[in-house]
């Protein structure tokens, strides 16, 4: 069972952010298929990381607790969000509603 009623439609946007490259080996007759984000995806990724690496930068101030903060404080650092949906909206045509692309964005947050 699918997470969210709305998995189909989040799927093909989340498809539309990444390119697949199929090779084939002729050698061992195998074929891998490799997903590439697209360039404005690994752009927010990037951005994403150099948050958590700073953030960590401070363990000593944010002490034990410090994954619950890294957390808390990305979903909710407002320009990471707003990039984030900057990308979903510009990446097709299909239309999410904020409540579906929030939950896109808590889920890859949560992931990372």
């Amino acid at each position: 069972m699918n997470s969210h009623p709305k998995f189909r439609v989040m799927h093909t946007l989340l498809e539309s952010l990444c390119e697949e490259k199929v090779e084939y080996t002729i050698e061992t007759r195998s074929q891998t298929t490799n997903i590439i984000p697209g360039p404005e995806f690994t752009r927010f990724m990037y951005y994403l990381e150099s948050l958590v690496i700073d953030l960590f930068k401070k363990h000593n101030e944010l002490g034990p607790n410090i994954l619950h903060y890294v957390k808390n404080s990305l979903l909710s650092n407002s320009s990471l969000n707003q990039m984030f949906i900057t990308i979903l909206k510009s990446s097709t045509d299909v239309e999410l509603g904020d409540e579906e692309c929030g939950f896109i964005y808590e889920r890859c947050i949560t992931i990372y």
